[in-house]
């Protein structure tokens, strides 16, 4: 996936298959992240990762590693790619 801004742009390898991608960001021409999925197990999935947090989370009190705004922001992303790709959003009277 390539999404181009104003400011610069975003390319994710591997979207569907996170756990195996990579995500590179700039910004003006700068790279300001460039992050490669890391492998610790054979069978681990980013749905792995995500049981592993919450259970660290309510048994350890461990700090999630993202927050209910980062959910937000991240379901605006995938609402304005439906958008983008001429398809009506999620849950909006046109589905």
């Amino acid at each position: 996936m390539h999404v181009i801004g104003d400011e610069g742009h975003l390319w994710l390898a591997n979207f569907v298959i996170a756990h195996e991608g990579r995500l590179v960001v700039t910004r003006n021409g700068s790279v300001v992240s460039d992050e490669r999925a890391e492998h610790h197990d054979a069978g681990d999935t980013t749905f792995a990762w995500q049981l592993r947090a919450f259970a660290a989370a309510v048994l350890d009190g461990s700090p999630f590693p993202t927050t209910a705004a980062s959910a937000v922001t991240t379901m605006r992303v995938i609402d304005d790619a439906y958008l983008a790709a001429g398809m009506p959003v999620r849950g909006s009277a046109a589905t």
